[in-house]
């Protein structure tokens, strides 16, 4: 896969939890944490990295869910993946 730029990583990433949650587009920041702010809930994020899967087209060990909680956590993992 070819590497995306940094902002392009982070709409799309933003484009996968705006599915799974109700918060305003406007209101998701680097900084959110997607459990606690976005309110999701295991099943939620497990469906999220299977999206962040087929997105991205990596696949990311259980050992590594920990890194995707906070949304520029997250990025940076992508980036570093693809």
């Amino acid at each position: 896969m070819r590497r995306k730029g940094r902002l392009s990583v982070f709409d799309d990433i933003v484009d996968i939890l705006c599915k799974y949650t109700k918060v305003p587009r406007e209101e998701i920041t680097p900084k959110t944490n997607v459990m606690t702010d976005l309110g999701l809930v295991s099943m939620d994020f497990m469906e999220m990295v299977c999206d962040f899967e087929e997105k991205f087209e990596y696949e990311v060990p259980e050992r590594d869910f920990g890194k995707l909680v906070i949304l520029e956590d997250i990025v940076a993992y992508i980036e570093g993946k693809v």
